[in-house]
């Protein structure tokens, strides 16, 4: 069953992501790492969900894996089966390499403090060094290191569900979590670290795999018939994503997200309030268009993703659609849905 959660989730004070290919699948540098992200208001994002169940055959907790980390990957499914998604797979080897990642970063908090050094790396040099890299580590945990890549989030809230609730709320730290390639899943938490007063007291990371010969599939979020969606995204994150002409906050970031990297273009766009009022908007792409109005987000370096906001904050308690007209690898893709926003003003 879906697990109720009512109520505040609190301010999540910290975020970061970093994506990459196994070592021999490329190697990680093709994509560069989003360092550090501070969203405003990470609560209640779960609840811009419909309540469902989760499908019938969930598999039950593994034996290895503890409360927190179920909890994790059952609030990330729930958010996944309500975007028609398939659920992560539990795997031993990357909660352990999270777990590993997460207590590295309390233990040495203010050495990453006076270092500089990415949240995403170990240094050698440190105590408990497991792996430079996300992809180091959970290859020295027993990953496979081939035909896969690799990607990890961390919050630093030591809460499963405040860490899953501020990555969905985001745009790049959303886009692994509800990827069609990604099938497996381990998260790890520690803290509070006594000996530090910093961001890093606290650390959840989760370690991510994805299969890179994936089918093809079209993801959204918001969800087609999503409720109690934020009305605004402050756009503290690191990288930023562009910003509305007349600066943060934007409305709730919307994305589109394929299975397979083949190329399209925009046809045409909209975002209707009440299915009638245009509401204006940017739209994001890696590769911009300006003939159809998308511009290009030099941080957004998958190809196979589409992000569309509107340029100041939604109204309350407003139905709103989303209309979209692609040509993608020779056809015509038409894409119609709506959501609704939570009651009150964020």
């Amino acid at each position: 069953m879906a697990r109720g959660r009512r109520g505040s989730w609190g301010i999540l004070p910290w975020l970061a992501v970093v994506l990459g290919c196994g070592p021999a699948a490329g190697g990680p540098d093709a994509l560069p790492e989003a360092d550090v992200l501070e969203p405003g208001d990470g609560t209640q994002v779960l609840q811009d969900l419909p309540a469902q169940d989760l499908p019938p055959d969930s598999p039950g907790r593994p034996s290895w894996m503890d409360e927190a980390e179920w909890t994790a990957l059952q609030a990330v499914n729930e958010v996944r089966f309500s975007c028609g998604l398939d659920p992560l797979e539990p795997a031993e080897s990357l909660s352990a390499a999270a777990r590993a990642h997460a207590a590295f970063l309390t233990t040495h908090c203010e050495d990453y403090g006076r270092t500089g050094l990415s949240p995403h790396q170990q240094d050698p040099a440190w105590t408990g060094f497991l792996g430079r890299d996300p992809w180091d580590r959970m290859v020295a945990m027993g990953y496979p290191s081939r035909g896969v890549g690799m990607a990890e989030v961390i919050a630093f809230a030591n809460d499963p569900d405040l860490a899953v609730a501020g990555w969905i709320r985001t745009l790049y730290h959303r886009l692994p979590l509800l990827d069609p390639r990604t099938r497996d899943a381990g998260y790890g938490r520690s803290g509070p670290a006594a000996n530090c007063t910093g961001m890093l007291r606290n650390a959840d990371v989760m370690d991510l795999g994805l299969a890179l010969d994936a089918e093809d599939r079209v993801v959204i979020y918001p969800p087609d018939g999503a409720r109690l969606v934020p009305t605004s995204f402050d756009g503290a994150e690191v990288p930023t994503p562009i910003a509305p002409p007349a600066g943060w906050p934007s409305g709730t970031i919307v994305t589109v997200q394929f299975g397979k990297d083949l190329p399209f273009r925009v046809r045409s766009h909209d975002l209707l309030e009440r299915g009638e009022t245009p509401v204006p908007h940017l739209i994001v792409a890696a590769i911009g268009d300006s003939d159809a109005g998308v511009a290009a987000d030099p941080n957004l370096h998958d190809s196979r993703v589409l992000a569309l906001y509107a340029l100041s904050r939604l109204k309350a308690g407003t139905e709103y659609t989303v209309r979209l007209d692609l040509d993608r690898n020779g056809q015509t893709l038409s894409l119609r849905w709506g959501f609704k926003t939570r009651y009150k003003q964020d």
